[in-house]
């Protein structure tokens, strides 16, 4: 695990000189205080509370200083401008990018940008030195945190925080919105000069957009380093570390190979996905029916046609956005076994999608050692999740055995043909196999389709009878999240169905609460196993 202090340092062998804004030293102080505690320090002057607070005060005065630069220069712009007296901060910024440019704002958002980074490296190494220095303290009554942490939370750099992001936030917003279009071809310049100065501005802005991706990738791997490893084992990445809405300049784009890769080697161990079939019987990584919505050309015929209609070598001459196309379940999965044997996935197949489901025991059956990167397998199709139970079961029962394994009598075994396990499998035959979890997916409002099996928390008893048939039972359901999950009696409710199955809660994008507080609450408290989440920034505020 990277410490904080080994990030800091990386982060100020990056920093431009030139540009640097005061860093908290933290290593300094910190093995000052493990000195001084091994009587190694011999310096009887020394206080770490002195430190501290002189570490306080010279953070505090470099973000003054620095904002209130930003400030005088963003209102001297726009003086002039009618609009801008009396404006507020989020207005002014809307004016000025407005009037300046694209160049100066993306200046801007650099140097915006730099105050953020230091902003938030000095709060959390100040605040992680308290912690250090009161752990190495015998009696509670010589910590510090009482005294210095009430300090640290009241200076502007934190309190300012808020704003700051936000500010962030609108420029890029603003940015976007401009929408220019950089020419790197000479001949559309009138002089060499004017042409040199547009390459550099559209190179200036790739470095932008490049350091924005990597800080986004650096807050997502702190954020996930925060949080214990007994709950972030129940903490699903939903479609992968992505953008829930659509947005693909920070994040990697939804269900893609670089939105699971980028979720596990941060750290999180399960990630969700969506499948479909192709034409030719690919199982790719797809939530819609098409990918009109993530197409780089959304208006193109192969984006409209349904992912059922295409073969796979067309569907990957499609372009999304990008630039990345839709992988095969089977890369994805190689890429699991790759970084990890905790890399997991929560694989949702379409209802009324049977095909993909046999597709899957295939595959499955073919190359048994997959099991062990697929946590659970859920769909709305109660019908096609217990066909799928007992094919698993009776394809995968006797992993030692070279001979097919002969199948229910309840499934088409037409779907079966060349379902034994492959020669090339890299599978160990002394090697233990856990079959995916097989999970009922159940919506909590009326349902909207004929599909839709509905139950809420006020009484999930239908539950049992859609788990368990003569012919099979599936190990659990996805329950959608409600607000009465979290009172007395739907809490007790939860409890009780999660005593007798494994359960997982779903939610809606900017309407369900998605955050660490709830996450915890419902696995430490009612028993949930999974809780789906896209990660956005107030995730453990």
């Amino acid at each position: 695990m990277v410490k904080f202090g080994r990030h800091l340092q990386f982060f100020l062998e990056c920093e431009d000189e030139s540009e640097s804004s005061y860093i908290v030293p933290y290593n300094k102080l910190r093995d000052e205080i493990f000195a001084n505690q091994h009587k190694t320090f011999v310096d009887p002057s020394y206080s770490f509370e002195y430190e501290w607070r002189s570490a306080l005060e010279h953070a505090s005065k470099d973000y003054q200083e620095s904002m209130s630069s930003c400030m005088h220069s963003l209102f001297e712009a726009i003086a002039n401008i009618p609009n801008a007296r009396g404006a507020s901060f989020e207005a002014a910024l809307k004016i000025y990018t407005s009037t300046v440019g694209a160049k100066a704002c993306r200046e801007l958002l650099i140097f915006l940008k730099n105050i953020q980074s230091a902003a938030s490296l000095n709060s959390e190494g100040l605040r992680k030195l308290v912690k250090k220095y009161d752990k190495q303290q015998e009696s509670s009554l010589n910590t510090l945190s009482t005294t210095l942490l009430p300090e640290l939370y009241m200076t502007n750099f934190f309190t300012g925080s808020k704003a700051l992001n936000e500010a962030i936030e609108t420029l890029r917003d603003q940015l976007d919105d401009l929408d220019e279009d950089y020419e790197d071809d000479y001949e559309a310049y009138s002089d060499v000069e004017n042409y040199r100065e547009e390459k550099k501005q559209s190179e200036d802005y790739e470095e932008i957009m490049i350091g924005r991706r990597a800080n986004e990738m650096l807050w997502f791997r702190d954020t996930v380093r925060q949080i214990p490893q007994e709950d972030i084992k129940h903490a699903v990445a939903h479609r992968g570390f992505h953008n829930p809405t659509g947005r693909s300049d920070l994040r990697p784009l939804e269900n893609s190979l670089a939105a699971f890769e980028a979720a596990w080697s941060n750290g999180m161990q399960i990630c969700e996905c969506d499948v479909s079939l192709t034409k030719d019987e690919k199982l790719v990584m797809c939530h819609d029916s098409n990918f009109a919505r993530l197409s780089l050309d959304p208006s193109s015929d192969t984006s409209n046609t349904k992912v059922s209609d295409l073969t796979f070598k067309e569907l990957i001459a499609l372009t999304l956005k990008n630039g990345v196309r839709a992988p095969l379940l089977s890369d994805v999965l190689n890429s699991a076994s790759m970084i990890g044997p905790d890399k997991k996935l929560i694989v949702e197949i379409k209802p009324g999608n049977n095909q993909a489901a046999m597709a899957l025991a295939r595959l499955l059956t073919k190359h048994p050692e997959y099991c062990n990167h697929i946590d659970s397998i859920m769909s709305f199709d109660l019908w096609s999740m217990h066909s799928l139970k007992q094919v698993l079961k009776q394809n995968l029962a006797h992993l030692q055995s070279t001979s097919p394994v002969g199948l229910s009598s309840s499934v088409d075994s037409q779907m079966f043909k060349s379902a034994s396990p492959a020669k090339d499998s890299i599978l160990d035959p002394a090697s233990p196999i856990t079959l995916p979890k097989i999970l009922l997916l159940t919506v909590a409002d009326p349902p909207k389709d004929n599909f839709e099996l509905w139950v809420d928390c006020s009484d999930y008893s239908p539950v049992d009878g859609w788990v368990n048939t003569d012919e099979s039972t599936l190990d659990g359901v996805y329950v959608k999240f409600e607000s009465e999950m979290l009172e007395a009696d739907g809490r007790a409710e939860l409890q009780a169905l999660c005593a007798k199955y494994t359960v997982g809660i779903w939610g809606v994008v900017n309407k369900d609460p998605d955050d660490y507080e709830t996450m915890r609450f419902l696995v430490n408290e009612c028993g949930v196993s999974y809780f789906n989440t896209d990660m956005p920034h107030d995730f453990l505020t």
